[in-house]
């Protein structure tokens, strides 16, 4: 089995990335940034994607899915080793350069890790695990979806190198990569690792409700990414496709509700602490307002307004990355043995996060609707210094209790 430790690499990066992004919002009010705030950019949405997010997902699915044997077979462990090598030069060739020769280099490496990860696990799971499990659907579902966000990572040199980096063409290609990794691997990998939950501890989900949400998210992935692009076109084709896309988003979430709603009492028991079942309901309720937003997103003013306003932009991003994705994801560990919330520095630090997230995203939409709130932009750093804080005091209080285990073994 891969380290559970090796959690403790993608905390200390989900703080890195905290501490960044207080920096990124300290230059807003301040006027300066400490340093070159393109690569402070570049290294906090990289490294959340990559350090954090990426590692996470792959020891939970490999440790959830695969023998042991297949484990040591398949070299997961030396690929896990790869990419974290190249995370950290990355992370380096960020701050230092932003997205120049070294970084993207980097990335590109990096990239073809995930192509290696996902044909591994496709050939290994086919063996041992159940293709009619729901929670391998998803996983498969998910790993095809990082495979084929990737189509716009190859696609922007190509726009730079002809000149087009200043057009739509560029912004789609952006818009690409985002959409099928936050609506296709985030999270179609946190859902099939919910459900393998759900299975690993017999609770009987209504099997028709999980499947007709699985199938509407599968045929909303495609239409729905012309969501992404309503801003820069105009084309009546495209906005039917987006809405097509919305609406079986809509259903897929009616429906997974439902599943786990009939089930709410046995789950919540199963969920042993408060931290993590506050952690849980907050991460499902962000879920739920993403996707209605995606939904509205369908009409004019919201369009507009989700395009052209900075604020509301970034509240919809973080309460995609942080609000869902990261909150799922913590959950996930914890449920899974590989963190612990039931300790008092832990308890404290998703408060902190808690009350910091949804303070500075109050504030980032209330100004992005226009609210005149005096010293706005002071008001979300200091609230984005207590979520900074709480994602700290998670990652220490997990490296005191690793360090407690290996004294006691």
């Amino acid at each position: 089995m891969l380290n559970k430790k090796w959690v403790n690499l993608s905390l200390f990066y989900f703080s890195s990335i905290a501490i960044i992004g207080c920096l990124i919002r300290y230059g807003f009010f301040s006027g300066n940034f400490l340093t070159n705030y393109k690569y402070l950019l570049h290294t906090h949405s990289h490294i959340a994607f990559l350090g954090w997010i990426y590692p996470c997902l792959f020891i939970l699915i490999v440790n959830s899915f695969l023998s042991s044997e297949e484990i040591i077979k398949g070299r997961y462990k030396l690929q896990f080793y790869i990419t974290q090598i190249l995370i950290i030069l990355m992370f380096i060739a960020f701050l230092i350069q932003g997205y120049a020769f070294f970084s993207i280099l980097f990335s590109s490496l990096f990239q073809l890790m995930t192509y290696s990860f996902a044909f591994r696990f496709f050939k290994d799971s086919k063996k041992s695990v159940n293709k009619k499990l729901l929670s391998i659907k998803f996983i498969r579902i998910g790993l095809l979806s990082l495979v084929i966000s990737s189509i716009g990572t190859w696609f922007l040199p190509i726009t730079i190198l002809k000149h087009l980096n200043e057009t739509n063409w560029y912004n789609s290609a952006i818009y690409f990569y985002l959409h099928f990794q936050y609506n296709g691997w985030f999270l179609f990998a946190l859902l099939g690792i919910f459900y393998k939950f759900l299975e690993k501890n017999k609770i009987n989900y209504n099997i028709k409700n999980a499947n007709i949400s699985f199938i509407s998210l599968s045929i909303s992935i495609v239409p729905s990414y012309f969501l992404s692009i309503l801003g820069l076109t105009e084309n009546m084709l495209i906005k039917e496709i987006a809405f097509v896309g919305s609406f079986f988003e809509i259903i897929a979430i009616i429906y997974f509700l439902k599943t786990i709603f009939k089930e709410k009492e046995v789950i919540s028991n199963t969920i042993k602490t408060v931290s993590e079942k506050t952690i849980f309901l907050a991460s499902i309720s962000a879920l739920v307002i993403k996707i209605g937003l995606q939904f509205l997103s369908n009409f004019s003013y919201f369009h507009q307004l989700s395009f052209s306003n900075r604020f509301i932009v970034l509240s919809y991003l973080h309460l995609t990355l942080i609000g869902f994705t990261s909150f799922f994801l913590i959950f996930l560990l914890s449920q899974n043995n590989y963190i612990s919330l039931n300790k008092q520095i832990s308890k404290i630090g998703i408060t902190s996060l808690l009350f910091g997230f949804i303070t500075s995203e109050s504030f980032l939409t209330l100004g992005g609707l226009g609210f005149n709130i005096n010293n706005v932009m002071i008001l979300i750093f200091i609230f984005s210094l207590f979520m900074a804080l709480g994602i700290i005091l998670i990652f220490f209080d997990n490296i005191i209790s690793s360090n407690k285990l290996e004294i006691k073994n």
